[in-house]
């Protein structure tokens, strides 16, 4: 089975240093601490979950989020085991040289303090600039395409500069808002996502769109890591039975639910129950979403 595809793009444009996009299928263990010396990192979460741990900052990452590591800065996952999500990421030259993008000194001199603005930071990238990072990644072999790629970096970089410049993110509805609370409060009652969609008087399709839209990862994949949080908090206790933590969650059966477990914290619950006598610490919780909280 795949845990992980690693696929590295070449470079369309000499600006960009890097380029690539991360699948992660499964759970796997935590990355290793990198930086980058003279270049920018964006890392963009297309879909999923990631934390990223940036210059002793915490950061948790949902489909939408994009990270701007600043040059030379460690960054790592911490202890965080990362699981299900589609990441992209590319590396950028810092733009101090007259020329950059074709600019002259003072624009790339204003791209470079805007970028220092922007590091180290969670942005919420808008959907245009979502398609500008994506379309980077599209197999250009036509005339002018180096030319073309430019000007969607710079449509991209402009819409993480105007992301910086508006951090505060759009408040979620009262209805999306009502629906987080509710699973948080009985991930083991929610039986489907229409049940959701009734209660809050939406069509199955709308629902998913907006839920999807202010929280980041469709509603089953939010009620899957609700009840894989909540699990976690149960195993902590050894008078709950293993299969007493599945039925109570509405897993079918004990092996389902050691099968999601582990792709999710890469141990089994049993492993898990285990470790959990060793720290305090749920190193391993993969449910906080900083900034989502209502």
């Amino acid at each position: 089975m795949r845990d992980v595809i690693y696929r590295q793009y070449k470079p369309p444009i000499h600006e960009i240093k890097e380029m690539g996009l991360v699948r992660f299928y499964d759970a796997i263990k935590p990355m290793e601490t990198e930086s980058h010396e003279h270049a920018y990192e964006l890392t963009y979460v297309y879909s999923g979950h990631v934390y990223m741990k940036v210059g002793g900052c915490d950061h948790s990452l949902f489909g939408g989020d994009l990270l701007c590591v600043a040059p030379g800065t460690c960054h790592d996952t911490g202890n965080f085991i990362q699981n299900k999500a589609i990441v992209y990421y590319i590396h950028l030259h810092h733009p101090v040289k007259n020329g950059f993008y074709g600019m002259d000194a003072s624009e790339a001199a204003e791209l470079g303090k805007g970028l220092k603005n922007c590091a180290n930071q969670k942005l919420t990238l808008t959907q245009k600039g979502c398609a500008h990072l994506v379309s980077l990644f599209d197999d250009d072999s036509l005339p002018l395409s180096g030319a073309v790629a430019r000007g969607k970096l710079v449509m991209l970089l402009r819409e993480v500069l105007l992301s910086q410049a508006s951090p505060e993110k759009t408040a979620v509805p009262d209805d999306i808002s009502y629906t987080l609370q509710h699973i948080r409060s009985f991930p083991g009652q929610i039986r489907s996502v229409a049940e959701l969609a009734s209660m809050v008087h939406l069509s199955l399709p709308r629902f998913k769109q907006k839920f999807k839209e202010y929280v980041g990862i469709p509603p089953a994949e939010f009620i899957l890591r609700a009840k894989l949080n909540e699990s976690a908090k149960l195993l902590r206790n050894e008078n709950t039975r293993i299969i007493e933590v599945a039925m109570n969650l509405g897993f079918s059966t004990s092996q389902h639910f050691s099968v999601v477990f582990k792709r999710y914290f890469n141990m089994t619950p049993y492993d898990y129950r285990q470790l959990s006598k060793k720290t305090d610490n749920e190193i391993f919780n993969t449910f906080t979403h900083e900034g989502q909280d209502n």
